[in-house]
């Protein structure tokens, strides 16, 4: 019984914290522009975020940008 309570406990807390946002900076490499951005359910690291940056940046035809979100 202990340990099924205690991976219902562990699954609640992984639950807990995997749910809580996270801050990125992403830094555009070439102008040094520094944006903050929350992840949220879409984007929930800070790769996606870096990713978005970076394929919005080709489609407004400056793939020339190149972002790091950390």
């Amino acid at each position: 019984m202990k340990k099924v309570l205690f991976v219902a406990v562990a699954l609640v807390a992984a639950f807990a914290f995997s749910s809580c946002k996270k801050t990125c900076t992403c830094t555009e490499a070439t102008t040094g522009v520094s944006k903050k951005m929350e992840t949220d359910s879409k984007y929930s690291t800070c790769k996606a975020i870096q990713d978005l940056f970076e394929d919005l940046a080709k489609e407004e035809n400056a793939s020339w940008q190149k972002w790091s979100c950390k």
